[in-house]
Order: structure tokens, then sequence, then C-alpha cells
């Protein structure tokens, strides 16, 4: 089995530009790398779910001392452990509204989605050539989620389906949710504002979140892709959280109960099945890809796809993982990879 494993970069090189949308609009729905999130262009989104725009100006200076964002925000996130509990609330408050912020800007990524995105052309050179895949995106948008459905025609509608395409999201992804705890305040007779900031308060502070109060919407459901779907009649009229990890080094499988279970020890087993694994776009550096890769057998061979930094990358994973089998190392970007040398590669032409 061919295991695929995507990162930001590979959405970020998924589609084809364009020079019919304004550039303005077209920079707010170009998806984001990691140390992007908080970039000007994306500042709509943060008022829509009340997250305030000086916020993110100061995210970006707070950035600016420290190595990446990653490194920032598993910072903030461990240091408000040493506060009281008072302040502590607030802070897990502010990253409810950052984890609502995500969710709203990958939606706006995510519709951009159309016939030419990279990630349906890899879909269906795989199912043309029916080579056997599964696929792990640490992404939060749907565009290989859009790509499966349209290729693999799996509505994607429940996580049994995702299971059953070998396909893992260890971050979460924007359709899928989770509904209030019953202890929660409710959020029935007030509006969009008051219901973005309940739900962004209590997303963190609280007792975990149960499995079974987690469920799917379809990547194609038109109405995911707006900012009032917290008022939808899924969430019993009330609200709910998206189930989005944040990016942290760090693991956050605490957040929800049995998540390690149910979505990383299939992708565990999922990577220990692989003949050959492609690293796409993606950096390798948190917590949780340790995990995944910890039944890796040794004679499988690791591809890595990136723009200039395969080498980097390969260094990276080696530290952990010194005794990893590195095949090719592309830095032509993930596009480039579709287009012109997956043929190579999956032939061993290369």
């Amino acid at each position: 089995m061919k295991v695929f494993i995507f990162g930001a970069g590979a959405s970020k090189g998924s589609k084809k530009p364009t020079h019919s949308i304004p550039d303005n609009v077209l920079k707010s729905r170009v998806s984001p790398i990691t140390d992007e999130l908080f970039n000007q262009e994306y500042e709509s989104y943060a008022g829509e779910v009340k997250l305030s725009t000086s916020n993110l100006v100061r995210y970006r200076n707070e950035i600016k001392e420290h190595e990446s964002l990653e490194k920032w925000i598993t910072e903030k996130w461990n240091n408000k452990n040493s506060h009281s509990d008072f302040r502590k609330k607030g802070e897990n408050g502010e990253f409810g509204k950052i984890s609502m912020y995500i969710w709203r800007l990958f939606q706006g990524v995510s519709v951009t989605y159309n016939y030419d995105n990279y990630y349906r052309r890899l879909m269906q050179k795989l199912y043309n050539d029916d080579i056997k895949s599964g696929f792990i995106s640490f992404n939060y948008d749907t565009l290989l989620d859009l790509a499966i459905t349209e290729v693999f025609n799996v509505p994607l509608t429940g996580l049994d389906e995702y299971y059953d395409i070998n396909y893992i999201k260890p971050h979460g992804s924007i359709n899928w949710f989770i509904k209030k705890r019953s202890i929660d305040p409710t959020g029935s007779n007030v509006g969009l504002t008051e219901k973005y900031n309940i739900a962004a308060s209590r997303m963190f502070n609280g007792d975990p979140h149960k499995w079974e109060n987690i469920f799917i919407v379809p990547p194609t459901l038109e109405a995911l892709n707006t900012n009032d779907f917290i008022n939808n009649g899924r969430f019993d009229h009330e609200y709910g959280y998206p189930l989005i990890f944040l990016p942290l080094r760090i693991k956050q499988y605490e957040l929800v109960e049995n998540y390690y279970s149910n979505i990383i020890e299939r992708g565990i087993g999922l990577l220990a099945e692989a003949s050959e694994i492609y690293i796409i776009g993606y950096s390798a550096r948190d917590e949780i890809v340790k995990d995944l890769f910890g039944k890796v057998k040794p004679e499988t061979i690791i591809h890595i796809i990136s723009y200039n930094s395969a080498h980097k990358i390969s260094d990276e994973i080696k530290k952990w993982k010194p005794e990893i089998k590195i095949g090719h190392l592309y830095n032509n970007g993930f596009a480039n990879f579709v287009e012109y040398e997956f043929e190579n590669m999956i032939n061993g032409k290369n």
C-alpha cells in the first residue's frame, strides 16, 4: 500500500493560480502554511467569529520572537498552566476563539476547490491506475475530502466512510463537529455573536468532550461554508464546537475522549501497512507524527515532496526515526510532483 501524508504545503500548492479574482480576495482564499495563519489577508475571518483583529496583530508581533507559529502557540498553551484558574479559563477562551477563526478561515479555503485542483488530479491518477492507497492529512480544509468524494464516489458523511477509504485526519477537520456538553450553558435563545462567545469560552474549559457527541457533515454541504453554521439544526438549535486541534507541537488528545484509539491508532495501523510513504508539504515537527510512525516497517520507503525543503524534512525525521529508509527527495512542490513526477516515482523510473 502507498500512503500519502499531506501537510499545509500541499493545500497551499494544490490550486492553480488565477487572475480572474481580485488580488485581495484571492489572497484570502489561498490556503496558508502554518506560519501564515494570522496574516493580514485573513483578518475578515477573525471578525466573523468575534476574534479581535487587534489580537491578530499582537499574535504576529509575538510570533516574530519565536522560531515559528507552532513554537509560539505551544509555548502559549503550556504557559497557561502556571497561571491562576481565573486567568487560565480566560486563556482557554482565547484558544477557543482561535479555533473558531481557523475553522472559518479554512471554510473560505475549501470553497476554492475545482476540477483543476491537484488533489483531484492525484486522486484521479490513483483511481485510474488502481493503486491501493491510504491518506493522512494534517490539514483542516476539505480540499482532499472533496477530491475523494468526487473521484472515488465516497460522500464522507460519517467517520466509517473515512475509515473505509483509509483516510485519517489527526488534527480534525472543518466538517467535523462536537455537540455541546449537557452541562454547558444553553445557546437556544441567544444570537449568533453570543453563540460564538459561549462556544469559544467553553471549548477548552470543562471536561473532555465525549466521542459519541462527534458528528460529521459531508464536505459538499453548501451550508457548511457559512459563518452561521453554528446555528444549524444539527446542533439541536444550541451550538457546538468544530473538531479542530490547534497547531501545537505537543499532543492534544485529551480534548476528546477516545480520540487516540479511534483516530491515531488507525493512523498507526495504516502506516504499518505501507510499502511506501509519500510526505507532501508537511514539516513533520509535531509529536503526533512520531506516534503515527511507531509501527512503520524498516523496509518501508519514505519519499518527501516539498518546495525547497525536502532535505531539511528528511533530516528532521531522521532525528526521531534514524532507521528510516529515505527514497526520493523532490523539491519542486506538490503541483509539479503530480504533473510531472508522479508516474516516474510510482513506476520506479527515478
